[in-house]
């Protein structure tokens, strides 16, 4: 039985050939990798690019005053603040509970882990962070519990005062009394009470806070331009938009919606008054629908295959 014996000259052709295929496919993995990175860093670019225009269209917009104006409206008028006296003491003492508890358990890592990619400035970082989280969660719970209830009646009894009966109506039953008029029942469902994806967006987002300097204001404008809009949630229930609607009227107005959200957002980071400022931001994005109306409710509604502006009902 014969055997064929392998020559020098085959074991290095052998040996040459296993090295280029080695090299090939080294090759191609790094152009891989550099065709990757080229594109994640492109996508980066666009993205800070939107972000970019984004904030200047917010700016321009004048939305981030409305939280403000909510503030000294709801102060301004008593009677709109005399019913929440109860549920915003509740909310403090929840809120502090909370806070004390999440500043105790995760500002050291938190900090720790922050001050590696920020120096001194991590420990600082980590405030804000915190500050944030608490303001989530607290919402998170109230909403769920006490809250958005309070909210929805807030809103109406701001449009109600601005003369909007018709659209409040919608919504919501108007009593005459004697001494002028008041809310009664709900017509309509209860908004979505918690909203899981924005707790997950939320924690997604904490690693920007890891940028040095800037992490922090780019996690405030991230998750006001998401969560913006959310705040006119009760006026496009009373508008009775479609999904089309609601994201035509949105996309017209996401500077002013990342504005507003921003504002909000940053008022829900001041310890203990965070709920507080969440009833004075619902007043402020009901007396932006209040302006909404004035200007005569157009909806920039995007139909399929071409772009029109249609006058939505009143």
């Amino acid at each position: 039985m014969s055997q064929t014996s392998q020559t020098p000259g085959d074991a290095d052709n052998v040996y040459a050939r296993r090295r280029a295929a080695a090299s090939n496919t080294a090759n191609d993995a790094l152009a891989k990798a550099s065709s990757t990175a080229s594109r994640k860093t492109e996508e980066a670019k666009q993205g800070f690019a939107r972000m970019t225009q984004i904030a200047g269209e917010g700016v321009k917009s004048g939305a981030y005053w409305y939280p403000i104006k909510g503030i000294f409206y709801l102060l301004a008028h008593p009677s709109l603040l005399r019913p929440l006296i109860p549920t915003i003491a509740l909310s403090v003492f929840v809120s502090l509970i909370i806070t004390m508890s999440i500043f105790a358990a995760l500002y050291l890592p938190t900090a720790g882990v922050l001050s590696i990619f920020n120096g001194p400035v991590g420990f600082v970082s980590a405030v804000t962070v915190l500050l944030s989280f608490s303001g989530t969660v607290v919402n998170a719970l109230a909403r769920s519990l006490w809250l958005q209830g309070a909210l929805e009646g807030v809103f109406d009894q701001v449009l109600m005062e601005h003369d909007l009966d018709s659209l409040v109506s919608r919504g919501r039953e108007i009593k005459k009394t004697s001494t002028g008029k008041r809310l009664g029942a709900a017509l309509t469902r209860p908004l979505a009470r918690f909203s899981p994806q924005a707790v997950i967006r939320y924690v997604l987002s904490i690693p920007l806070n890891l940028i040095p300097l800037v992490g922090t204001v780019f996690f405030i404008l991230y998750n006001g331009v998401r969560g913006g809009p959310g705040w006119h949630d009760r006026y496009f229930q009373l508008k009775k938009f479609d999904k089309d609607q609601k994201a035509a009227f949105i996309h017209a107005r996401r500077g002013a919606y990342s504005s507003f959200g921003a504002t909000a957002l940053a008022l829900n980071m001041v310890p203990l008054a965070s709920l507080f400022l969440t009833f004075t931001s619902e007043v402020g994005a009901a007396l932006w629908a209040c302006d909404e109306e004035k200007r005569g409710g157009l909806v920039g509604r995007m139909d399929e295959g071409a772009g029109a502006v249609h006058r939505s009902d009143k």
